[in-house]
């Protein structure tokens, strides 16, 4: 009976998680906010069609105001969310360091 390690494995692919970041980047933070621009420029014209005057143009200005906050809000999570993997990959490197020392 021999004795085998198959499969093991210790760690993150850092490559992995900075494709991660990319997409995350891309497909939700990217994608969500043009989407709100697009929309806030839909909305800008309906408003147009319909409503003239001073409290017309200060609905699409808190509009603005409010897209441009929940932007904000996104780019702020995906930070903290890109902290915390950098975070994870730096400890599991750690860790992986630390798992077996060299003689000396």
């Amino acid at each position: 009976m021999a004795l085998t390690l198959e499969g093991a494995s210790i760690g993150v692919d850092a490559n992995g998680v900075t494709a991660l970041i990319n997409d995350i980047n891309t497909q939700v933070v990217e994608e969500t906010c043009n989407k709100l621009d697009s929309g806030l420029g839909d909305l800008h014209a309906a408003v147009d069609a319909v409503w003239v005057g001073k409290s017309a143009e200060n609905f699409k200005a808190n509009l603005e105001t409010n897209a441009n906050n929940i932007k904000q809000c996104i780019n702020d999570t995906k930070e903290e969310l890109v902290a915390v993997l950098n975070e994870i990959v730096q400890n599991f490197n750690q860790m992986d360091e630390e798992l077996v020392t060299k003689y000396s």
